[in-house]
């Protein structure tokens, strides 16, 4: 039986690998899932992955286990904006992004329209994303006073 990659379903323009030197990727409205998103970050990627500023996976299928993949990844060190607005991302993918080593550039997060509630207090106190100075929450399920109060002592 032969073996098809989850990433080869999708449009053939979804990665222009043509220049290893991109430093921006879109791949929003793409569909992708956690199993495309352990392909793209997989070791097969990576020098395609290593000079990248800028992601955009916004409006997606993107799950707490897609996060982790992500956060998890040795090659996202140099972005520096991480769109990942209009998923399905809650509380326990925040906790794999404040921990993320890798991700220590970081300045621009976009997590609207997501699943997201109080998982917002690992953000907060994160002590690995220390370069984050712009946080996107809109539409989010977010309703506890004393997280809210948090990010906005720590946005002044």
């Amino acid at each position: 039986m032969k073996r098809v990659s989850v990433l080869e379903n999708l449009p053939k323009d979804t990665f222009n690998w043509n220049n290893s030197q991109s430093e921006e990727l879109s791949l929003a409205y793409r569909n992708l899932g956690y199993n495309e998103i352990r392909t793209l970050f997989s070791d097969v990627n990576s020098r395609m992955l290593a000079n990248l500023t800028k992601l955009d996976l916004s409006k997606n299928k993107i799950n707490c286990e897609a996060v982790r993949v992500i956060a998890q990844s040795e090659y996202t060190s140099n972005i520096e904006v991480l769109d990942l607005n209009t998923n399905k991302i809650e509380d326990e993918g925040l906790h794999y992004l404040s921990l993320a080593q890798s991700l220590r550039n970081l300045e621009t997060l976009d997590l609207s329209y997501n699943l997201i509630d109080k998982g917002v207090k690992y953000l907060v106190n994160s002590e690995t994303l220390e370069s984050l100075t712009q946080i996107n929450l809109r539409n989010n399920r977010i309703q506890d006073d004393v997280i809210i109060s948090k990010i906005i002592e720590s946005d002044t």
